[in-house]
């Protein structure tokens, strides 16, 4: 109750909400924890403590996290994307970017490396524009997509906003799911191409 309290009051911190998820988790409701530590991550994206209790909480989930099947071409660009945060993509081009304009200056400058230089320097370059490039891609996902967190012990996935909509198919506490959109007291949700539906607002937790 106190650190939600805290947030409250607009404070916000990845400790904040790693030890609210470990609270949760004491709690025994793995949902809200996993929700608190995936809002951790976007303020401790390196943090070993915090992958290890959500790798934890998640092999103590009912079912398994429905994956998507996409092209492989995909497949790869989303893996090595995935390797560092938008931050630490950003990071690294503007490394390479000042890291280029040295080697080419130095090259200028001294004839005796002006080869070895350039070939360098147009490496770097390539490096430079593949790391803009995840760095666009990691904004533009995390700006386009909305995901959120099971957080009741089970909740029925309907075809329609409403009771009386016919089931599609059951989701369990843990499992994360994009949100697509908001409509009354109900949320469409998906999880891959062939599942998805409308499920109540309050049982899933946006991340």
């Amino acid at each position: 109750e106190r650190y939600e309290a805290v947030l409250k009051s607009g404070v916000e911190s990845g400790n904040l909400y790693y030890n609210l998820g470990n609270a949760y988790f004491k709690m025994d409701r793995k949902g809200k924890a996993l929700a608190a530590y995936e809002r951790a991550k976007r303020f401790i994206p390196t943090d070993e403590d915090l992958f290890a209790n959500m790798n934890f909480i998640t092999s103590l989930l009912e079912e398994a996290q429905p994956e998507e099947k996409l092209p492989w071409r995909r497949r790869v660009f989303t893996g090595f994307r995935n390797i560092l945060p938008a931050g630490g993509w950003f990071i690294l081009a503007v490394v390479l970017y000042y890291g280029t304009a040295a080697l080419l200056a130095t090259a200028i400058l001294r004839r005796s490396f002006r080869k070895t230089g350039i070939r360098i320097a147009v490496t770097m370059t390539v490096m430079l524009l593949v790391s803009f490039i995840f760095f666009r891609s990691s904004v533009s996902s995390a700006h386009h997509s909305r995901y959120g967190i099971v957080i009741v012990p089970e909740v029925e996935v309907r075809y329609s906003p409403s009771y009386s909509g016919a089931v599609a198919f059951k989701l369990h506490e843990g499992t994360r799911a994009q949100l697509v959109r908001q409509q009354d007291e109900w949320a469409q949700i998906r999880l891959t191409q062939d599942k998805n539906g409308w499920v109540e607002a309050n049982a899933i937790d946006e991340i």
